[in-house]
């Protein structure tokens, strides 16, 4: 799914609509833009639909979902088979959800046998967020604004008193600029191992 349109682009660098000298090539930058900052976040800020998650039961009144942030939990089962069927369904009344995990009221997860505790659910965006959106229009820009000064080459360039350094403002990592990059960072997927109140898919 593509995180921005081409028409947004052009809109936010200013280029008319019914313009479409540059379309080619706004869109060759929007399409490797929005692939650096999936690659990034490894996130496609798509909607998901996960079922059979498996779990280590360990009795905790937490469970962290491998993927988020949460929109919705379908099913919980607890002491399923290793192929995650005949479990008992854990009511709704039993449990709440964020956007980082599911609180368990008034239970806890199964005593620790592998593959004991099943999820169903869903996970992702409804829609691309605001922000990240603005990071493409901005890496389009920025990108659009190199190649039309002819700088992409360049490491920097003096003239008279003055001097641009171009390799400082764009991340080696990413490709990215480096004010990109760090506004991203809140949607980045980072790994933890399991801890004694939340658990991780196995």
């Amino acid at each position: 799914m593509a995180l921005t349109t081409l028409n947004e682009n052009k809109t936010y660098l200013g280029i008319s609509l019914s313009t479409t000298d540059y379309d080619d090539k706004i869109e060759m930058f929007r399409k490797s833009v929005e692939q650096s900052i999936i690659n990034y976040c490894e996130v496609d800020f798509e909607k998901h639909v996960v079922t059979k998650e498996l779990h280590d039961g360990i009795q905790a009144d937490v469970i962290v979902p491998k993927f988020m942030p949460i929109l919705s939990v379908e099913a919980i089962y607890f002491s399923v088979d290793s192929d995650g069927e005949n479990g008992v369904l854990v009511e709704s009344d039993y449990y709440t959800a964020d956007e980082t995990g599911i609180m368990l009221r008034g239970t806890y997860s199964p005593r620790p046998y592998r593959r004991v505790v099943r999820l169903d659910y869903t996970y992702g965006y409804e829609e691309v967020p605001d922000d990240v959106k603005l990071a493409v229009y901005q890496s389009v820009k920025a990108e659009y604004n190199r190649d039309s000064n002819n700088t992409e080459h360049l490491s920097s360039r003096s003239k008279e008193s003055e001097s641009e350094n171009y390799l400082a403002a764009w991340d080696k990592e990413t490709g990215l600029p480096k004010q990109i990059k760090y506004k991203l960072q809140s949607y980045r997927v980072y790994e933890f191992p399991n801890i004694g109140m939340a658990q991780r898919n196995i």
